[in-house]
Formats: structure tokens, C-alpha cells, sequence
């Protein structure tokens, strides 16, 4: 028993350092945030315990230099789809001005939300196929 509550203790503590490692990130690309476009190059699907999820790989250029990213976290699939019309396609992608290589790939409304910002029409359909 006392093995369980150490366990859940380590557990607790570990979430509540990254939700603020979060915010610490969130706070830092709003800090001066500029907007630019990212074009998606590539995607990497993970299966595990019946849920899809997926990362997307995207560059972006800031002031002429060119930037590659993960997206920071993974997208859970709604149904089982080849994501390859997605390449090339280009998606709001918001940084820091200070700092550029620090920024979020903005896709579907959570990724909007998180920023506080307001997610543009065309870019609803993938609501559907993200969460």
C-alpha cells in the first residue's frame, strides 16, 4: 500500500510540473506573437490501446531562415485515415518575435483555444478528423 500512494504522489507531481511547463510555453510565444504559415511535410501515426494517434511534421521561415517542428502534441484520429493530402498544406502557425523557433502549429479549435484565439471557418473541417 505504501508503494501505491508514492506512486500516485510521483504521479501527481509529474502532472502538475507539465501543466506548467505548459503554460510557461503558452505565456512565452504570446509574449510578442507573430503569426506566419507552416507547410506540412510529413506525418507519423502512433496505435496504442485502440486509439489513433497522430504527429505532424511541418517547416516554417521566419525572416528568411527556415524552421522544422513536431507538432507539440499528438492529434487523436477520429476514424483510421491516410493523412497524405495533408502534405503540403499550409496551417496558421503562431511564435514568438523574440524567438522564433519557439511557436505552435494551429490546426484544429483546441490548438486555436489554447491561445485564446478564434479558429477561422475553412479550417473546421478537420475538427472532424482531429481532436
Amino acid at each position: 500500500m505504501p508503494l501505491f500512494i508514492l506512486i500516485l504522489i510521483l504521479v501527481i507531481i509529474v502532472y502538475i510540473w507539465s501543466r506548467a511547463r505548459r503554460k510557461r510555453y503558452i505565456k512565452n510565444v504570446q509574449k510578442d506573437p507573430l503569426f506566419t504559415t507552416a507547410t506540412i511535410t510529413r506525418h507519423k501515426g502512433l496505435r496504442y490501446r485502440l486509439k489513433n494517434n497522430i504527429w505532424f511534421y511541418y517547416h516554417y521561415t521566419v525572416n528568411g531562415k527556415t524552421f522544422k517542428g513536431r507538432s507539440r502534441d499528438y492529434h487523436k484520429i477520429v476514424y483510421n485515415e491516410d493523412f497524405k493530402f495533408i502534405y503540403g498544406l499550409q496551417f496558421p502557425f503562431i511564435y514568438n518575435k523574440v524567438k522564433p523557433s519557439i511557436g505552435r502549429l494551429l490546426i484544429n479549435e483546441n490548438d486555436f483555444k489554447e491561445y485564446g484565439l478564434t479558429q477561422p471557418e475553412e479550417l473546421k473541417t478537420y475538427n472532424k478528423k482531429l481532436l
